[in-house]
């Protein structure tokens, strides 16, 4: 192991303590990047040491459940990373409309490597988690080329309470870590409901149709005269 890099893990760890349970809203961190751009690595290096919660979905397989793992951690008042592509404004939205409920500070999380250095990424490493690897590098080039195509930029109005880029070299990664665990939420308290309404009539019904990051493109049907 490195023994700089094991250093700077602990010096982060001291300066950002666990966040306690339950007394605080907790924080959302969102990843937004293409399959190889570091969002996985970025988590290991630099948020693991501080107790984040990784919510992948090449783990959990299902948006539903990263979904609950993150209302878990907030719930507890932790950290939750979401780990997926949320490539387009659809896909973020459900990360910022459960941390606004919750009252905690949301902040995308931009991994801007290019399409062609992902490709390359993603073909060179083996066994990767969501099978995306050297195993099948045509899949590699569909996918990310896909996934490339449907990108659109995290735009304002989307809610974020901060939207950064991260940087690919580790020192400064690791500045932008400590700097972003410590966002607050620019957003009010929310208001507390009657204990008797759990419901979330409040709130516009998802459409999860494109929930699965892989899934191909729908087409549009020509309208009848």
């Amino acid at each position: 192991s490195d023994p700089a890099h094991g250093a700077a893990c602990t010096a982060l760890f001291k300066l950002v303590p666990p966040m306690e349970s339950p007394g605080g809203p907790g924080l959302v961190l969102v990843a937004v990047g293409l399959p190889g751009s570091g969002k996985s690595r970025f988590f290991n290096r630099f948020l693991q040491p501080a107790g984040a919660v990784r919510c992948s979905q090449d783990l959990l397989k299902r948006k539903e459940k990263v979904e609950d793992l993150v209302k878990e951690t907030l719930a507890e008042g932790g950290i939750a990373y979401v780990d997926r592509t949320d490539y387009d404004a659809k896909q973020r939205q459900p990360w910022v409309r459960v941390a606004k409920k919750r009252g905690a500070p949301v902040v995308a999380l931009r991994f801007p490597a290019s399409k062609d250095i992902c490709i390359a990424r993603c073909t060179a490493r083996s066994n990767h988690e969501g099978g995306l690897d050297g195993r099948d590098p045509g899949k590699v080039r569909m996918v990310v080329g896909m996934l490339s195509s449907r990108s659109k930029p995290v735009a304002a109005k989307e809610g974020f309470d901060r939207v950064v880029d991260v940087p690919d070299d580790d020192a400064a990664a690791q500045k932008l870590a400590e700097d972003v665990l410590k966002t607050t939420s620019s957003a009010p308290p929310p208001k507390k409901r009657p204990a008797a309404d759990d419901s979330d009539s409040s709130e516009p019904e998802q459409d999860d149709s494109d929930d699965d990051d892989f899934a191909p493109a729908k087409k549009k049907g020509k309208a009848r005269k």
